[in-house]
């Protein structure tokens, strides 16, 4: 097996608005700041858009299965309004073998959505009608709908909604960012996802994909609706619980637009999940705001991880990445001093994917291609904890759970 060298970079975390209550969340799910203003163009778009276009969806009914078990927790049940529960894992025991950490690894198979346009922004849906509700999935910012399809952690998330029969539309926001930046003064940074209360084309589009799907049989105007958004998304999220007659909605790793469903009693149970290291919306963010909803007497959850560790065969979860590659790219890592001997990042993922970047062996065995999800995937580690079955299994029972 070939060795990796990597250069050493120094090392600086991500500056963020002081205000504790900020919800803006840069890049959560792009390759890094710099690639924001691609827009549309967001790696994996073009091949994803031959295999979605006007296709139907074909999902093996065991696919969710395909996930790794979460590290033990005692989940709160979803629906205590002042659930709570701090998931701090113990170290993570590493295989016999690198070659079996690979074969742990989950590697479920994306269901293919149709496709279709919504005011010029791309819209992914599934198109077996609506048997529980409709789920709207947001990505973050400087993604696309494409996430939901294309990375591991999210994918799952899809597949456990389809397996309950939610009808899943995926939308791609109008500015990357779920109007992040449409307000304007000294306040922009820190107001993220909850700006233009009185104009936001996100909500305006989120009304037509509904009635697209609506239109096609393929829900009604009964239908329940549901909304999960993830870091930008989850800010969106929150706004949209203002713009729409939603019964439940979750948010990860994000502020959930705190300024708006906290002066409000018009809000729908909500499920709040952040993570103790995240670097761009501290923990505290989610966690008051889901205190303010124990306050009101509205159903609700909070769930906060801690950080886990790299393995070698973590990275060959990514479709195109090999075992090889995995344990070469951990090797490489580690004899770096970018993860310590247990696996745990040293530094910022940037600073790390910046090492990965420069380095020959990473351009010589064509993984470029796959940097974004790599980005991904370090992100969830370092920050915000692989999401697993478990997690997304008390997200989904949380949603569809009985008033």
């Amino acid at each position: 097996m070939r060795t990796l060298g990597l250069m050493t970079f120094a090392l600086a975390m991500h500056a963020g608005c002081d205000d504790p209550a900020a919800e803006i969340e840069p890049t959560p799910d792009a390759l890094s700041s710099s690639d924001m203003s691609a827009g549309d163009a967001v790696p994996g778009d073009s091949a994803m858009d031959a295999a979605v276009m006007d296709s139907t969806m074909d999902m093996a009914p065991d696919q969710f299965d395909a996930g790794q078990p979460a590290p033990d927790s005692a989940m709160a049940d979803a629906g205590n309004m002042d659930s709570q529960v701090v998931v701090t894992p113990d170290a993570v025991p590493m295989p016999l073998t690198p070659e079996e950490d690979c074969q742990q690894q989950p590697h479920p198979v994306a269901p293919v959505l149709r496709e279709t346009q919504i005011n010029d922004k791309r819209m992914l849906y599934s198109d077996r009608p609506a048997q529980n509700g409709v789920l709207f999935i947001f990505h973050g910012n400087g993604g696309s709908p494409s996430i939901w399809i294309e990375q591991t952690e999210h994918i799952i998330i899809t597949l456990a909604a389809l397996e309950r029969g939610l009808l899943v539309i995926a939308l791609k926001s109008t500015d990357a960012g779920w109007n992040k930046s449409c307000c304007q003064g000294e306040d922009a940074c820190c107001e993220g996802a909850v700006c233009c209360p009185d104009e936001n084309g996100d909500i305006d589009n989120t009304h037509a994909a509904l009635a697209h799907v609506i239109e096609a049989g393929l829900a009604t105007h009964e239908t329940p609706l549901f909304a999960l958004g993830y870091s930008n998304g989850g800010g969106f999220t929150g706004r949209l619980t203002q713009g729409m007659n939603l019964v439940a909605a979750a948010t990860v790793n994000s502020g959930s637009s705190g300024r708006i469903i906290m002066n409000t009693d018009d809000v729908p149970p909500m499920y709040f999940q952040g993570a103790s290291a995240d670097p761009i919306v501290r923990s505290e963010v989610p966690s008051r705001v889901h205190a303010s909803f124990v306050e009101r007497g509205v159903r609700t959850a909070l769930r906060i991880n801690e950080p886990a560790a790299l393995t070698p065969g973590r990275l060959s979860r990514i479709d195109g990445v090999s075992c090889e590659h995995s344990i070469t790219l951990f090797e490489g890592l580690r004899s770096a001093a970018l993860i310590d001997d247990d696996g745990m990042l040293t530094g910022t993922v940037d600073a790390t994917m910046e090492a990965l970047e420069a380095n020959r062996y990473w351009r010589e065995e064509g993984l470029e291609p796959h940097a974004r999800n790599v980005t991904l995937q370090l992100r969830e580690l370092a920050a915000q904890h692989p999401l697993s079955s478990e997690w997304v299994t008390d997200i989904m029972d949380f949603l569809l759970a009985e008033e």
